[in-house]
């Protein structure tokens, strides 16, 4: 089973997929023999979601605030294909649940949902807050195993180039070390701020509406969306656009959370310490809605 992470009597974590499947049933079946969901997870797991679904249903009736009983049933809508609506129900139950018990649970099967959805930056940073939370609550070693496989498998899967679009609500998109980052306080008058962990990038606020074409033909007014291309390349070469700033970013953890307030995602760093490059079209503009970010190693 060296292929295998996570495993445990009768299952394991897949480590293509990350999601658990079934080993051996009968040893399973004696491990989580009280459980009360036992038959629900025997067929989820085989690869049944609409027996699973079938199974749920009275379980979910009777107690449909259970956290637990919430995120399988979003696994199960997951698994039947509709990867869109149980991220959603996911999100919304980070959400309730943010700094209170039971956050590490959903933000776990979120992450599992992203990565299926092959949303890989945003499955990365709920994998990073999973670890966090098993590693601040002392966890067993398997789950923390886990966490650490799940999060290097989704970092290693982003593409490069990658395209990051998205409204700021904030005007500001911070880049720092997701461990140990330092966020720098934001200063109006000036495109980056730095510290030796983290930068602040000043970027089109989202209440600046923006004029967007619909698909057919017409225009309509809405939140100003900034486009953020982040790339990895093997050598230097200088951006042909106005170069904002070139700096040092310490990275211990090889990884880099690009985030505000109300949206992450996490993407590999070269080395443990990391060149950045940013640029837009004009160094005098700290409001761009096109910002280039380029990351080389300094290690």
């Amino acid at each position: 089973m060296t292929s295998m992470i996570g495993a445990r009597p009768g299952w394991h974590t897949d480590p293509s997929t990350l999601l658990p499947v079934l080993d051996d049933e009968v040893v399973f079946r004696v491990a989580n023999a009280t459980d009360p969901a036992l038959e629900v997870l025997v067929a989820l797991w085989s690869g049944a979601p609409d027996r699973a679904a079938s199974l749920l249903k009275p379980l979910f009736d009777g107690d449909p605030t259970s956290l637990r009983l919430q995120t399988l049933a979003a696994d199960v809508i997951r698994d039947r294909g509709d990867t869109s609506t149980a991220i959603k129900i996911l999100e919304k139950l980070v959400d309730t649940h943010e700094y209170k018990p039971g956050e590490e649970v959903a933000v776990w099967h979120l992450g599992e949902a992203l990565f299926v959805a092959g949303d890989y930056p945003h499955a990365a940073a709920r994998f990073r807050r999973a670890l966090d939370l098993r590693l601040a609550t002392g966890a067993d070693a398997s789950s923390v195993n886990d966490s650490r496989m799940a999060l290097n498998r989704a970092l290693d899967l982003i593409p490069w180039p990658l395209t990051h679009t998205r409204t700021w609500g904030w005007g500001v998109a911070f880049l720092n070390e997701p461990v140990d980052g330092e966020i720098p306080e934001v200063d109006d008058e000036s495109p980056v701020i730095t510290s030796p962990l983290g930068l602040c990038i000043r970027v089109r606020n989202a209440s600046d509406v923006n004029w967007q074409a619909d698909g057919h033909g017409a225009d309509e007014q809405g939140p100003a969306l900034v486009t953020i291309y982040v790339d990895h390349p093997s050598r230097f070469a200088r951006p042909q656009r106005a170069v904002v700033i070139d700096t040092m970013l310490e990275t211990p953890s090889k990884s880099l959370r690009l985030d505000d307030a109300e949206g992450e995602i996490l993407l590999p760093a070269p080395g443990v310490r990391t060149r950045v490059v940013v640029s837009h079209h004009d160094d005098e503009w700290n409001q761009p809605d096109e910002v280039w970010i380029d990351l080389y190693s300094a290690s």
